[in-house]
């Protein structure tokens, strides 16, 4: 009887030892993780009203207040593609990659600024940027209607995560970017239907198709969106859905 009591205790206290509790809630609903080259996480927001981009410490105490160049507020919206130091200059300030859309005059930029907000880089019709390391050193590859243009840069990316390997080309959307067609991998449970929603950045959902388990995969016409980046997901009958993957249309 004590060895069962024993037992019960201990299961009991290994439960309320693994409960999550809650640090903090950002009243927005994207928030940027990134790392600098010390090691440190931090996170950041941008806000479209006050045209500002806003970094935290891993505590949630504000860090830095980025200015961003303005955008009207109606049918416009940014996203935070990188945020880092040493790696576009090499001084320790922060700076940021950012695309924006310009819903007046329908257009996509990337800016890479500085802390202070002055432009270090501005590629007009880019709409999506990545940092990566290369053999010969860190690049900013900006994709838009021009195609994809190589940027060298002066300093070191420092990625959030170790990259791992992946099962194969279907463990995420290939290829990517995409020009013509592109291939939305997919998991359904057997038996049941699901719907595949592609949503723009500002989280509008732009394309529709219903899935099931008979293919494991979606040939999407990329040439049906204008360029950019979105976000797939699949949402079960049940209203859950999956993790978002994130593919480019550059033409």
């Amino acid at each position: 009887m004590k060895r069962v009591l024993l037992a019960s205790f201990l299961l009991i206290s290994a439960a309320a030892q693994a409960q999550l509790t809650l640090e903090h809630t950002y009243q927005d609903a994207s928030v940027y993780s990134f790392k600098l080259s010390t090691g440190q996480v931090k996170f950041a927001i941008y806000s479209q009203t006050d045209s500002k981009l806003y970094v935290y410490n891993a505590d949630h105490s504000l860090l830095r207040q980025i200015p961003v160049p303005p955008v009207p507020a109606t049918s416009s919206y940014g996203d935070i593609l990188d945020v880092s130091d040493k790696l576009f200059n090499l001084t320790p300030d922060i700076e940021c990659a950012i695309a924006l859309y310009n819903g007046a005059t329908q257009q996509n930029s990337v800016y890479v600024l500085s802390e202070t907000g002055a432009q270090l880089l501005t590629v007009a019709s880019g709409s999506y940027a990545q940092a990566v390391n290369t053999s010969t050193g860190s690049k900013l590859l900006v994709y838009g209607s021009f195609g994809t243009r190589v940027y060298a840069a002066p300093g070191t990316y420092t990625p959030l995560k170790t990259a791992k390997s992946t099962d194969g080309p279907t463990a995420s959307p290939f290829p990517n970017p995409a020009a013509e067609r592109i291939t939305l991998p997919y998991s359904v449970q057997p038996g049941t239907l699901a719907t595949l929603e592609v949503l723009d950045l500002a989280g509008r959902v732009v394309k529709t198709f219903q899935v099931n388990a008979a293919f494991n995969h979606l040939l999407l016409d990329a040439r049906e969106l204008r360029p950019g980046a979105y976000t797939y997901r699949v949402v079960t009958a049940a209203g859950s859905s999956s993790a978002g993957k994130r593919f480019i249309v550059a033409r």
